[in-house]
């Protein structure tokens, strides 16, 4: 079945199956489940815009985004004396944009291909909300993949779109369930809940009897800033994201009102090349990233560097890699006051089977911050050898440590 109807029915409910004078596009598993148990033809996102064509597209839309930022960079650098303003939340806006990109071609696909479409779901579908960005949510949840956000931009991006409420949302038996979760399966987990809770006040109790030698600051917690900072106990670890960017929303925004039209028609000349069905609402996201972000950094790091050397902390740690503009200007106020930057790993060992990532530059391999960057493997060096600014230690994975019966002790993954 490749468009031999003019109809379209893209199914989002496992409630009502339509007749046989449409095509299907399954948009859930469970909808594909349904239909291949009544032995229904259905087209899946995968037979609209193949996944051999989307990393083709992807590194192309990439190259763009970049170029793009590059732009908005060098206006808000002349003008601001802002350094990487948006290049630095590089990471999100591609991850988003890219997401969009592809809802936008198979979109377009659709809507050449067939002359009447229509969602069938069992709630109703609102427009996009309107785009808020702030140094809270630089990783843009307005934006995604999920099956909400494809809902959203579908109805967005097709105004002939015909939406059918079909059922009702099924309701699980709450008499059997404990915070969503059936209660013989909590009850199943509690000794491993209760054990990590005991652990968990064991090392709080560690920390407030050992004598602190220093803090460390924790841009973003994880698996390997939570491995050191329970092998270090002596060490103080404050999580200051969180703080940080409530600073952050509250510093003073420059007005610069010649950039401001520089920006916006750069923008808007963006949005209409390479997302005209969004490039409205693309524009509201862009204004709110520029008046509530942008216009902020100046105040908001001069604020930070007099923070910073004040509390002189020994380090700072990220979890995975600076993602956006509050993370990159602590590393970068960190980097002159001689403060140590530490980036752990991301990914595994897996990846060095994957093809490169457009993301690549923006968090793991980003060579314009200096740091030192745990990696797990020489293999990985290769792409730092042009960066002065960054310093690699091979960490291999990490282990954690559990005592065994005799006090011999056995690492465990």
């Amino acid at each position: 079945m490749s468009g031999t109807n003019n109809r379209l029915v893209v199914l989002a409910t496992t409630e009502q199956v339509p007749d046989e004078s449409c095509d299907i596009l399954a948009l859930t598993l469970p909808t594909m489940a349904m239909l291949k148990a009544k032995e229904r033809t259905f087209l899946a996102l995968e037979d609209i815009f193949p996944h051999v064509k989307v990393y083709e597209n992807t590194s192309n839309i990439g190259e763009q985004v970049t170029h793009w930022l590059l732009n908005c960079d060098q206006l808000c650098e002349k003008h601001l004396n802002s350094v990487r303003a948006f290049s630095s939340t590089g990471f999100w806006i591609l991850h988003r944009l890219s997401d969009l990109n592809y809802i936008h071609r198979v979109i377009d696909i659709l809507d050449g291909r067939y002359q009447h479409i229509e969602l069938w779901t069992t709630s109703s579908v609102p427009h996009p909300p309107s785009p808020k960005v702030d140094f809270s949510s630089l990783n843009m949840p307005s934006f995604g993949f999920g099956l909400i956000h494809v809902l959203w931009f579908m109805k967005a991006g097709l105004p002939n779109l015909k939406i059918c409420s079909v059922g009702t949302s099924s309701k699980q038996n709450q008499s059997t369930q404990v915070g969503g979760e059936p209660w013989w399966s909590l009850l199943k987990r509690s000794p491993g809940i209760i054990g990590r809770r005991i652990a968990y006040v064991k090392n709080k109790l560690t920390r407030k009897l050992c004598k602190q030698v220093g803090h460390v600051w924790v841009v973003q917690s994880g698996y390997d800033v939570e491995v050191l900072s329970n092998a270090n106990p002596q060490w103080h670890f404050s999580n200051i994201r969180s703080y940080e960017a409530n600073l952050a929303n509250e510093a003073l925004a420059d007005t610069v009102e010649y950039l401001d039209e520089h920006l916006v028609e750069v923008a808007k000349k963006f949005f209409a090349q390479y997302f005209p069905r969004y490039q409205d609402w693309l524009l509201d996201w862009f204004n709110q990233y520029y008046r509530h972000v942008v216009l902020k950094l100046k105040d908001y790091e001069q604020g930070l560097e007099a923070r910073m050397a004040m509390s002189k902390p020994a380090a700072l740690l990220y979890s995975i890699g600076a993602e956006d503009a509050l993370e990159e200007v602590l590393c970068r106020v960190a980097n002159r006051l001689s403060i140590p930057v530490f980036f752990f790993k991301h990914g595994g060992i897996a990846e060095h089977f994957l093809l490169p990532s457009i993301l690549d530059p923006y968090l793991e391999q980003n060579t314009v911050l200096q740091r030192t960057q745990f990696i797990h493997s020489e293999i990985e060096q290769a792409a730092y050898r042009n960066s002065s600014l960054v310093n690699t230690i091979i960490s291999g994975p990490l282990f954690r440590v559990k005592a065994r019966k005799g006090g011999v002790a056995r690492n465990k993954k």
